[in-house]
């Protein structure tokens, strides 16, 4: 994803710089649910931007799988899954919910446009990931609520959803 975002690769080792104590409240396949200590530390127009390229990069690797794959999926063992449209309206459908745990304005014509609860239409989708990677790009035009969700966290839990979903599909192509 890092040449896909064009963004220089990683070079050195690999080093921890913070651990979350055991046990983990909200584990999900592989992804902590909870804020690491160092995700509340402001985000810079800087990162923010490399977070935005990485998220761009993911939903079009994530979109060009989806249109690429079979409508119904392989399903699993116990004959259970989603097929690819409803992977994708999920998808779509989280990204609705992460703008609100970003605190992205609520007067803005995308909360008209996804409806409220209930599915996003996919026409809104482009839109909907416009407006999460401006403010990425901007982050100190956005105010996390009380009970949001910082900056660093919100992009790393996106990116983790997408490529989880965008892994899905492929494993049950």
């Amino acid at each position: 994803m890092v040449s896909q975002a064009g963004l220089p690769p990683v070079s050195g080792a690999l080093v921890i710089t913070e651990r979350h104590p055991e046990p983990t409240a909200n584990p999900d396949f592989g992804s902590l649910h909870e804020v690491a200590l160092s995700e509340h530390v402001p985000l810079t127009a800087e990162a923010g931007a490399r977070f935005a390229a990485l998220l761009e990069a993911e939903w079009a690797a994530f979109d060009e799988v989806a249109a690429a794959a079979p409508a119904a999926l392989r399903k699993g063992p116990r004959g259970g899954g989603r097929d690819t449209p409803q992977i994708m309206a999920h998808v779509r459908d989280a990204e609705a919910m992460y703008v609100r745990k970003m605190g992205l304005p609520r007067d803005h014509p995308l909360w008209r446009a996804t409806g409220g609860p209930g599915p996003v239409p996919a026409d809104v989708t482009a839109a909907l990931r416009a407006w999460i990677t401006v403010a990425l790009r901007d982050p100190a035009s956005v105010i996390t609520p009380p009970k949001g969700w910082p900056l660093r966290y919100a992009a790393r839990r996106i990116g983790w959803h997408v490529l989880d979903h965008l892994w899905e599909i492929e494993d049950k192509s």
